[in-house]
């Protein structure tokens, strides 16, 4: 016996007609010539005795340029409905099908029928409108209305009409998923930006551009500009530079300039931009007359516009540098309470002869005067008064000296001997300089601060005004100081070399006049004594212990008086809270011999020396800043430089900042560690730049802001959204976090604007983001982070495809539905559940909002009612919403069985039974029997059977067909014996 389970026939068919050749398939869908934005699928109404079909497209009538369907330029479905998977370019195109019956014969091509894809593809701008002005801090967002079909957008972005260059480069071209894009870079002010969308779908497909549109950008650098002059002196200027922030602005670019025109080489400061809105120079000005401007940098290194500064309280522009200046004809001196003093008391001298009428004369010239604020050394000048004139040219009598004290005395002659030698520190004298008896000198002072920068970068002193020294007695222009009447030298010890036993004597206590025995002094003072008994001349030595083994200062001086100096250059002295010693070792000889030698036996005096620290203003205790601080102190006495410190601890062992300055105002270029306590101090340095006391520590604390989230961000959308954020000020670029829905944390730095549209969402679900801001440093290329802002919530959703249609053409099943917008494709799932539990009999991913399947895998086969559903898929792969399931019913497959042997020649009877998919008996199937000369027909009964006898006459096939209304055609083939 012979058995055939016959599994074939997937064409959901109309009862057969008599088996012979394959008709072609009428085509029922689309109509001829049909316009669609999307590739339809193609339908036609069951061929009778087909097992299959094939299905071709081509761009031609000829199909000469077949579309490649499945792998293939045919597709074989058992469906009478077939798709296209992939989104094709717009153009015409033309579909046929034709019937494939079970041994693989086919038949003629249905008629080509054209259709036309004429995806729109083209967006429209929304905004910003065209012809707009944009202005910072407005982030400059791009929108366009999204388009069914796109997948995603390209986006060209340009300074130029034609869309050719953006700023002198390559014109920006950028890819989005988004219906939105933001210029994050930075931008420059004044100039036309244009820009256009072309739309592109799932397969790559290219729509339109969209119409160029264009908007004008605009940073307002404008700011308001304030000066200050910080020190209290009429006649001393310490400026200092503000203005208001200009928002985006990364740095400043201040000029100081002696020219109303701002010419090139009249600029006197300043080279390396500044980062804060407070500027005070570090090195000193020259004393003249400035101009001075500002303008913003953003971070790109854009210039804003020239911001000019005039006085707000008169028409002028510009201000007056000066340093302890005086205008012609004003009586009131530079230097105040210029005078000569005794050696015996800190009063006006006494005139050696109590004559006015003869001048002042004197055999200890000591020249003192009241510190100038703000002068950190004095420039003395002595002259010998000759012939009416003060005059330089005798220069063995002629002093130009720089004094770090309020005082001036005269040196002795190089010395031809030394009590202490060895001791590594030079000994002060005056060379070939002296005094001599009965001339008469001229004296005059000015007071110096630190060096300050010319045009030209070369550093000049930075003076006062001469004051003078005028004792009556010359009548001229030039005025005498004093005459001098020579030492007060003790002549005992006769002749040019005395014999050893005639020696000065070492001094005692009470010889000592200034500075007193255990005084303090807030400066370098200078000293005096009596003169002591056979003594033409004195060692002076100063010495940080009482042994002398610490030499800081040694002099030697002719007369019993000595202001610190090194011939021409002058001495200070660091401040101590333990003692200095001093003391005098008397010569017997003008010449420096025959000195005492023993510093043990000269009585040593001591003093304190201990600077007033500079006054702190700001910050006051525990003041807290936005971003940076500005520190502010006092002129101080003898201050040439500042030094600044700023700690993260009391000890200042963690120093952050140290630096130094001539200004009494500073503002750091760099931002402070934020939300803690920070400690800082300040200090003067001495004219050798030794640094004083400093002053106490106090605390204050910087908090860096955050940005806010803005309260019109959307929480959910199924469009990949703009987010923005409060923008905040002195912020250069920001930082953003985005938290994907599985946890995935990524980190996007230096965005320009406060706002942000990215360009794909990788995931459906919530996500969460947070921005922080950055702030500039005096490094371009290094930036202080602040804190950062609250956590945003989104939920990126992507809502089921609507419009689910199966429509019918009479047999087989094709799914339609509605485009969705930001789709790049559709993922369709087939199953024989409504739950789509288990196992699915169908899955596949198309780019055209409509699929047939080819109903080839079993379950299609079976029949009965099947469930499918769609979502759509993004650019960035995101699966959306399924939809519900729809139900659709195939006809029930039927299974056919055959017993029985037929031979050639001979009769026999085949037994056939047809069961539906549970092998319940079906009656009333029809059966037709054809193939090897044999043509009969059969109906089953009740049990589901028929009986038929045939006799081949030939070799061959018998092809068997069941048909019967409500279930797939049967068809299986036996061979003849």
């Amino acid at each position: 016996m012979y058995r055939v389970l016959a599994i074939l026939a997937l064409v959901l068919a109309l009862p057969a007609t008599a088996l012979g050749a394959l008709a072609a398939p009428a085509p029922i869908a689309p109509a001829e010539g049909a316009t669609f934005q999307y590739i339809p699928s193609f339908g036609w109404r069951a061929v009778a005795g087909a097992d299959h079909y094939a299905v071709q497209v081509a761009a031609d009538a000829g199909f000469d340029a077949p579309v490649e369907l499945g792998g293939s330029t045919a597709l074989e479905t058992w469906n009478t409905w077939a798709s296209v998977k992939s989104a094709l370019p717009n153009g015409r195109y033309w579909w046929r099908a034709r019937a494939v019956d079970v041994n693989g014969k086919v038949g003629p091509w249905s008629t080509p029928r054209s259709f036309r894809r004429a995806w729109i593809g083209q967006t429209v701008p929304l905004a910003p409108a065209d012809g707009a002005t944009l202005a910072y801090p407005t982030a400059a967002t791009l929108r366009w209305q999204p388009i069914e079909g796109a997948a995603k957008y390209e986006v060209t972005f340009a300074s130029s009409p034609d869309l050719s260059n953006l700023d002198g480069g390559p014109a920006r071209v950028v890819e989005t998923d988004a219906s939105a894009y933001s210029v994050t870079s930075g931008l420059t002010t004044g100039t036309s930006y244009y820009w256009s969308v072309v739309p592109i779908d799932g397969a790559g497909n290219r729509g339109t551009g969209s119409d160029v549109w264009a908007f004008t950008w605009l940073w307002p650098s404008q700011t308001t500009l304030a000066y200050e002059d910080l020190a209290p002196a009429d006649d001393v200027v310490d400026p200092r530079f503000s203005w208001s922030p200009v928002p985006g602005a990364a740095r400043y670019e201040v000029e100081i300039n002696a020219d109303a025109q701002f010419a090139a080489g009249s600029k006197f400061c300043c080279d390396d931009p500044t980062v804060s809105t407070v500027f005070s120079p570090r090195t000193v000005l020259l004393n003249n007359r400035y101009y001075w401007r500002v303008r913003a940098i953003d971070p790109t290194g854009n210039f804003g516009a020239w911001n000019f500064w005039n006085n707000p309280s008169s028409s002028d522009d510009w201000f007056r540098k000066t340093f302890d200046t005086r205008d012609p004809g004003d009586p009131n001196p530079s230097i105040q309470n210029l005078r000569f003093v005794d050696n015996l008391s800190d009063v006006a001298g006494t005139d050696w002869d109590g004559d006015p009428g003869t001048g002042y004369q004197t055999q200890v010239p000591i020249v003192t005067w009241d510190p100038v604020l703000g002068a950190t050394a004095y420039e003395v000048e002595v002259r010998r008064y000759t012939g009416g004139a003060c005059s330089a040219s005798v220069t063995s009598q002629y002093w130009n000296n720089i004094v770090a004290t309020n005082a001036w005395t005269p040196l002795g002659p190089n010395p031809d001997d030394e009590p202490w030698p060895n001791h590594g520190r030079a000994l002060g004298h005056d060379g070939s300089k002296n005094l001599v008896a009965g001339n008469r000198y001229c004296v005059r002072v000015r007071a110096l601060t630190d060096k300050g920068y010319d045009q030209n970068g070369i550093l000049h002193d930075v003076t006062g005004d001469w004051t003078y020294i005028d004792d009556g007695f010359s009548p001229g222009a030039d005025k005498s100081a004093f005459q001098f009447v020579g030492h007060p030298d003790d002549t005992s010890c006769t002749g040019s070399q005395p014999p050893l036993t005639c020696s000065a004597e070492y001094p005692v206590a009470a010889d000592y006049i200034a500075p007193s025995h255990g005084s303090t002094t807030d400066q370098t003072p200078y000293f005096t004594w009596h003169p002591t008994v056979r003594a033409q001349g004195y060692f002076v030595l100063v010495s940080r212990d009482s042994n002398f083994t610490t030499v800081v200062d040694y002099a030697w001086v002719r007369g019993p008086a000595y202001a610190p100096r090194l011939s021409n250059n002058a001495v200070s002295y660091a401040d101590e809270t333990t003692a200095y010693y001093w003391l005098v070792l008397p010569a017997a000889v003008w010449t420096g011999e025959n000195p005492v030698i023993n510093p043990l036996l000269a009585a040593a005096r001591s003093f304190e020396k201990e600077s007033a620290a500079p006054q702190k203003l700001t910050p006051t205790h525990g003041q807290v800043f936005t971003n940076r601080p500005t520190f502010r102190w006092t002129l101080a006495h003898w201050a040439r430089t500042y030094t600044l410190q700023v700690s993260t601890d009391s000890l200042f062992s963690d120093v952050v900042e140290e630096v130094e300055t001539a200004s009494t105002s500073y503002t750091p270029e760099s931002s402070y560690p934020a939300d803690r306590d920070l400690y800082w101090r300040v200090r003067a340095n001495d004219w050798n730049e030794i640094g004083l006391t400093w002053s106490a520590s106090d605390t204050f604390q910087v908090t860096l802001p955050a940005p806010t989230p803005s309260p019109g961000n959307v929480a959910s959308s199924e469009l990949i959204p703009t987010w923005t954020w409060s923008p905040v000020q002195g912020a250069i670029t920001y930082d953003f976090e985005l938290q994907q829905p599985d946890g995935t944390k990524k980190l996007f730095k230096g965005y320009r604007a406060a706002a942000v549209t990215f360009a794909k969402l990788d995931g459906t679900g919530i996500w969460h983001w947070k921005v922080r801001a950055n702030f500039p440093t005096a490094s371009p290329t290094q930036v202080v982070q602040g804190p950062w802002g609250a956590i945003a919530e989104f939920r990126n959703e992507m809502a089921a495809p609507t419009g689910l249609e199966t429509p019918s053409n009479g047999s087989g099943a094709m799914f339609r539905w509605s485009p969705k917008l930001a789709a790049a494709s559709y993922k369709v799932e087939v199953s024989q559940r409504q739950d789509f539990s288990g196992a699915k009999v169908e899955f596949v991913t198309v780019e055209n909002p409509t699929y047939a399947p080819v109903l080839k895998q079993t379950a299609y086969k079976r029949g009965g009612t099947l469930y499918w559903r769609v979502a759509a898929i993004d650019e960035s792969g995101n699966i959306g919403e399924m939809t519900k399931a729809l139900a659709f019913r195939l006809p029930p497959q039927l299974k056919v069985t055959v017993s029985g042997l037929p031979r050639r020649g001979k009769s026999s009877t085949l037994t056939i039974a047809i069961t539906d998919a549970s092998r319940n008996a079906i009656r009333g199937a029809q059966i037709s029997i054809t193939g090897a000369g044999v043509r009969r027909k059969g109906l089953t009964k009740t049990n589901g059977k028929a009986l038929v006898k045939v006799r081949p006459l030939r070799p061959g096939k018998l092809t068997i067909t069941v048909t019967k209304k409500g279930y797939r055609v049967a068809v299986i083939v036996i061979n003849v014996r």
